[in-house]
């Protein structure tokens, strides 16, 4: 059973062990946001979805469809950010290099 948890300060965390960045996370899915007035959500599958203003919280539909597709793309979202770790560190080579050729 998977989960998908977005948290207050903006990360969104799958199954309880893959934490992201929001960017990260849109660069994927850019269609995803939160509802207005809403600062996080908690979707277990098959058990509990739930939103949160701060304030209260609100229950939502299970299953959650966008979610489950979400936790399936567990692998693809892995693999962007191992991808984004190599463009970043060959970035920061390459000014290096330019650095040290000055």
């Amino acid at each position: 059973m998977g989960s998908f948890m977005h948290t207050p300060d903006g990360d969104i965390v799958i199954n309880d062990k893959y934490r992201f960045s929001l960017s990260l996370f849109k660069k994927l899915e850019p269609q995803y946001s939160l509802p207005d007035g809403i600062i996080s959500r908690i979707y277990v599958q098959d058990t509990k979805h739930t939103v949160s203003s701060g304030k209260t919280q609100t229950a939502r539909n299970i299953p959650w469809k966008d979610g489950d597709a979400y936790i399936e793309r567990l692998s693809e979202i892995l693999y962007l950010e191992q991808h984004e770790k190599i463009k970043e560190q060959e970035r920061k080579e390459y000014l290096n290099r330019i650095k040290n050729d000055k």
